[in-house]
């Protein structure tokens, strides 16, 4: 088996080392910046559910505090002092409870395999 480095010399070597070196961090950079910003597309569905729409949050939370509010509405109505701004908190926590169970099963559907990178 024939030596490739014997006919370069000393410095030509280094030139090669160095030139090639760069590129090679650059590629590893490059891999492990794609794997750290690489995410399931089911995980980018449901953040963005979470962010989106008027209401922050997942669908269980909105769906007790609809629970909650709900709650003191009827008690607040026992009581004779019905308040009209918590049932309006009470309304829009059930209709964005209602909206963001159904975006959460629209990303059941996808998959937890191919990846979505970056958002």
């Amino acid at each position: 088996m024939r030596k490739i480095g014997s006919k370069i010399g000393h410095n030509q070597k280094r030139i090669f080392v160095c030139a090639v070196l760069p590129k090679f961090l650059g590629v590893v950079l490059w891999i492990l910046f794609s794997i750290v910003n690489c995410t399931d597309q089911k995980f980018y569905c449901m953040e963005s559910v979470r962010r989106g729409g008027g209401l922050e949050g997942d669908a269980e939370s909105l769906c007790l505090s609809y629970l909650a509010l709900e709650n003191s509405v009827k008690i607040d109505e026992e009581r004779g002092r019905p308040s009209s701004a918590t049932r309006f908190l009470a309304d829009q926590n059930l209709v964005g409870c209602l909206y963001k169970t159904i975006e959460e099963r629209k990303c059941e559907n996808k998959s937890e395999y191919i990846p979505h990178f970056g958002y």
